[in-house]
């Protein structure tokens, strides 16, 4: 079950590199360049189908939360996991829209102050959930 999840956040990541790539290729070249194997006019498209493969992965979580309640002490934390995922990744294609984001998204979300911050914040809470 473990490996859907990862497969699909894996593929949103790289659609997120591709649709920053597209965004920033607009931006300079103008609306009907290509970028890589997509054009640009393709930008909505990767942008709807990354964000849905990355948000999809974060239901396996959602769904092992509601059925393992009891086995969880601080049950209300491993949901505020969940809630600061769906808030950083939201905020991952934000900025990509916005064109931010001008490398890799994972390069970008280990060097930027408010990515470490909520992942500190969620260490923190598996922590004490546990």
């Amino acid at each position: 079950w473990l490996l859907v999840p990862c497969f699909l956040l894996c593929l949103g990541l790289a659609l997120l590199k591709r649709y920053a790539e597209i965004v920033t290729m607009r931006a300079l070249l103008g609306p009907h360049r290509r970028v890589r194997a997509y054009a640009v006019a393709d930008s909505d498209r990767v942008a709807l189908y990354g964000g849905l493969c990355t948000f999809l992965a974060l239901l396996p979580l959602a769904v092992h939360l509601v059925l393992e309640r009891p086995l969880h002490a601080r049950y209300e934390l491993a949901w505020g996991v969940l809630a600061l995922l769906i808030v950083w990744l939201g905020r991952m294609w934000l900025l990509a829209g916005r064109g931010r984001i001008k490398s890799d998204p994972v390069t970008f979300a280990l060097t930027a102050p408010v990515s470490r911050t909520v992942g500190i914040l969620m260490a923190v809470a598996m922590l004490t959930a546990t």
